[in-house]
């Protein structure tokens, strides 16, 4: 750590701009997401749903690309999260066709017992 206290410079940076707070989100983008870690995730986290909660607005975490960072985006209440654990970026048709794929389908329901 520096001296005079404060944050080592490798720290990560919590900052808010116009365009992290959109209308009805705060999100967070895949460098601040990147940089939770079991040591400083769940800190770094549970401020970050903090600050939605308090703005009255969901939470989104982008970059979650691995289960470490589900497991503490979820524990800490986050709304809403994205990433490379879920899926690659697809272009609009792709989403359409796995859309209209997914409502074809039918719902079969187990037999009954």
């Amino acid at each position: 750590m520096p001296e005079g206290g404060g944050l080592a410079p490798e720290a990560p940076v919590f900052e808010v701009t116009e365009t992290a707070v959109m209308g009805d989100a705060v999100r967070a983008d895949r460098t601040f997401v990147a940089a939770v870690t079991a040591h400083q995730g769940v800190s770094m986290m549970r401020t970050f749903v903090r600050l939605g909660r308090w703005l009255g607005v969901s939470e989104v975490a982008q970059g979650v690309d691995d289960g470490a960072r589900l497991r503490i985006v979820t524990d800490e209440g986050c709304d809403k999260d994205q990433g490379y654990l879920f899926s690659m970026p697809v272009d609009l048709e792709r989403l359409r066709s796995v859309v209209r794929h997914r409502t074809a389908t039918p719902r079969v329901e187990p037999p009954s017992a």
